[in-house]
């Protein structure tokens, strides 16, 4: 099973469904979040079983939402990110697409801009190593800790 997952901007972003739905043999499962789509895939806008349908995907076809992202990287998947692009409605600005460039660079992820783009991903996903996420989490929390107990 694939999950795809868009978050929950208030954009309607059909383009990333219509990738999977043409281009993916697999079961799928939508999350639409507030895009207007119909398809016979089972789909639903938000989900307690949300944490479920990423652990038991074989892998994440997601937005370029970094909380998104960092889930799935935190759960070990192989990841699809098709950011949303203002230039097509699909967010104000740009910055999924900085985010995802800058984890495609890193290792940690695969993405596609165009459908064309997402064929050759999906054909690439099985073989695809992604490099481990690390969460800096607790050593920025500490940090910021250390900052208040100076200023205390």
């Amino acid at each position: 099973m694939v999950f795809v997952t868009v978050g929950t901007q208030d954009f309607d972003f059909v383009r990333i469904f219509d990738y999977c739905s043409r281009n993916i043999q697999e079961d799928l499962i939508f999350q639409l979040g507030e895009t207007a789509y119909n398809s016979n895939t089972q789909s639903f806008k938000y989900s307690e079983k949300y944490p479920e349908y990423m652990s038991e995907a074989n892998y994440i076809v997601a937005h370029g939402g970094v909380g998104t992202i960092i889930d799935a990287l935190k759960q070990n998947k192989k990841v699809i990110v098709v950011p949303r692009l203002a230039e097509n409605k699909e967010h104000v600005n740009n910055h999924q697409l900085e985010i995802t460039l800058k984890l495609a660079e890193d290792g940690f992820i695969l993405y596609a801009l165009t459908e064309e783009d997402f064929i050759s991903k999906v054909s690439e996903i099985e073989f695809f190593k992604p490099k481990k996420f690390i969460s800096n989490t607790s050593n920025f929390n500490s940090k910021v800790n250390d900052i208040i107990e100076e200023l205390s």
